[in-house]
């Protein structure tokens, strides 16, 4: 599947090609997709940067942009953002918008759970640590967007990306 998006005037044309599903939920569907550039067609046979397609219904043409916004103004210790995905350009139409983020390799939290329990089927004492330090990450999340007046209003845990190639 190949569709492109044609940016604002000054920008690059990008060309996306639909490489795989690597989500879906009520409102979202997130692709991986091959980002082309249509004024250079040679990296169809070289390394093609791969990013994250997010197709909302209903569009949300503002949500990261201000929740970005609202976190950098709140005084805090803890900088949350870094843990918040950010957009490299948005498309909004009237019954959907399109956004283009960085892929995350290492996949959802749930798929890193379901991963960890396999491996230690007879243990899970290791488990219980994983579970309790991203439990702090998401909480420490949370709780800052709402301290913006933000409520995520769908936290679970294929809501959430691995940020770290550790």
């Amino acid at each position: 599947m190949i569709f492109s998006l044609l940016l604002l005037p000054g920008d690059e044309i990008h060309i996306y090609s639909v490489m795989e599903k690597v989500g879906e939920g009520a409102f979202a569907t997130i692709y991986l997709v091959a980002c082309l550039d249509a004024l250079d067609m040679t990296d169809l046979d070289c390394d093609f940067r791969r990013v994250a397609l997010k197709i909302q219904h209903p569009p949300c043409p503002r949500e990261i942009k201000e929740l970005h916004a609202r976190l950098s103004r709140l005084p805090s210790q803890i900088d949350v953002r870094q843990s918040i995905m950010t957009a490299e350009c948005a498309h909004i139409y009237q019954d959907k918008s399109c956004m283009v983020t960085e892929y995350k390799s290492k996949g959802i939290l749930l798929n890193l759970f379901n991963k960890v329990k396999a491996v230690n089927k007879k243990d899970l004492s290791h488990s219980e640590d994983w579970v309790m330090f991203f439990a702090i990450k998401i909480l420490q999340v949370v709780e800052y967007m709402h301290r913006c007046k933000i409520i995520h209003g769908d936290v679970k845990p294929d809501n959430f990306l691995i940020n770290t190639e550790q």
